[in-house]
């Protein structure tokens, strides 16, 4: 099947990508197209300003052959992230590579459209980027398409007392926020777009098979397979993996669901039980409350708190069940952990998840790593302004 010109053009970057420099033999042989195909392509990326060339690779005893780069200058994207206490924003180059960021509380929803501008004006004068250097603004939603706004003040009663994920359609707030950039937007999931992070900042080959698994209010997982980001839809979400017949039922209509045995809202409750230690932590146990009661859990567990340690494993150690359903079915090989609710236990969570990944393992497989995202709580930033930037190879 013959390609058109937008995809051969974006199948060159994208591959520019994934090497960091490559040749124009390299790119025909890989790419399944003749030389001079490959050629007119390049004259018409360099003429762009898309590719850059770098120096010549070494010599084998004949001409030494140009090396093509991507040109990180050549345009940006800016990503959004939201949780119940910040706003991150994140510019990154047409590299992936980040370049400017912002992180605010996170601003009332009348507000939002202000703060957005007024950070990534101050973001983008700092580096000295022009505003039509931008390609476009990517959203890393929360799952189910919404995000944290406003946040309920009552637990839900038909969960028997436990937490509502704080969550409100952003469907209004995406559309005024197209109207207000006047460029493209694009809108995937936390989880996707975390795993996004690791794809295009990683040394990811074209085989990569890994997921990055997103804690936030709730669970999900973004799916990297074959060195390509899955669409969520229609795969669902980690959190609504059922994994106990038996447990507690879930607002999907499951029972003993990952996301209401591991979720930040789970470990809470865990330990509201004890009443005096609750007490003692200074846990609120209000849904307004969540992400402070969570992250002093969080904190005593690291300083060895029992409680909170029997508290944040259990939560750990449910999570890795689903983890390792998701790993034997698709056979990936590295697990990321990221998000916020990794950020204070979040060495707890990678022990125990690869210790019961290391139990369950199968003879004649590579062991599946388990990592903590280098990338911090910018990574489903990042990875939505990685998603603009795909979006824009074919452009």
């Amino acid at each position: 099947m013959s390609r058109t010109r937008r995809p051969l053009d974006g199948a060159v970057l994208d591959l520019t990508r994934q090497r960091g420099v490559v040749t124009r033999l390299e790119l025909a042989e890989d790419l399944g197209v003749t030389p001079a195909t490959i050629t007119n392509v390049v004259k018409r990326l360099l003429a762009g300003a898309l590719l850059v060339e770098r120096g010549h690779s070494a010599s084998t005893g004949g001409k030494r052959r140009t090396l093509l780069q991507l040109n990180p200058a050549s345009r940006y994207a800016v990503g959004l992230s939201f949780d119940r206490v910040r706003m991150t924003i994140a510019l990154t180059d047409f590299a992936g590579a980040l370049v400017g960021q912002a992180v605010t509380p996170m601003p009332a929803e009348g507000e939002l459209e202000q703060v957005i501008d007024d950070r990534l004006s101050r973001a983008l004068r700092a580096v000295g980027i022009a505003p039509d250097s931008v390609a476009g603004v990517g959203i890393a939603d929360a799952p189910g398409g919404a995000a944290p706004w406003p946040p309920p003040t009552d637990p839900d009663p038909s969960l028997g007392g436990r937490f509502q994920s704080a969550a409100t359609p952003i469907g209004a707030t995406v559309q005024r926020i197209r109207a207000a950039a006047g460029r493209p937007v694009v809108v995937r999931d936390e989880a996707t777009c975390a795993a996004m992070g690791e794809l295009w900042t990683g040394s990811m080959g074209a085989e990569a098979r890994f997921a990055t698994v997103y804690l936030s209010d709730q669970i999900s997982a973004g799916l990297v397979l074959n060195g390509r980001a899955q669409d969520p839809v229609p795969r669902g979400s980690l959190g609504h993996m059922s994994i106990d017949r038996d447990g507690p039922p879930c607002p999907c209509g499951a029972r003993g669901c990952v996301d209401v045995l591991a979720a930040p809202a789970a470990v809470v409750a865990h330990v509201l039980t004890n009443g005096a230690h609750a007490a003692r932590l200074g846990l609120v146990g209000s849904p307004a409350h969540l992400a402070a009661d969570y992250s002093r859990i969080a904190r005593g567990a690291v300083q060895g708190d029992r409680t909170c340690v029997a508290a944040i494993t259990d939560a750990a150690a449910a999570l890795a069940v689903g983890i390792a359903n998701l790993v034997t079915v698709l056979g990936l090989e590295q697990i990321f952990l990221s998000g916020p609710g990794f950020t204070e236990a979040g060495g707890i969570y990678e022990r125990v998840i690869a210790d019961w990944l290391a139990q369950v393992h199968r003879p004649g497989t590579p062991p599946v790593t388990v990592t903590l995202s280098a990338l911090d709580l910018e990574a489903a930033a990042i990875g939505a302004a990685a998603l603009v930037l795909q979006a824009s190879l074919a452009d």
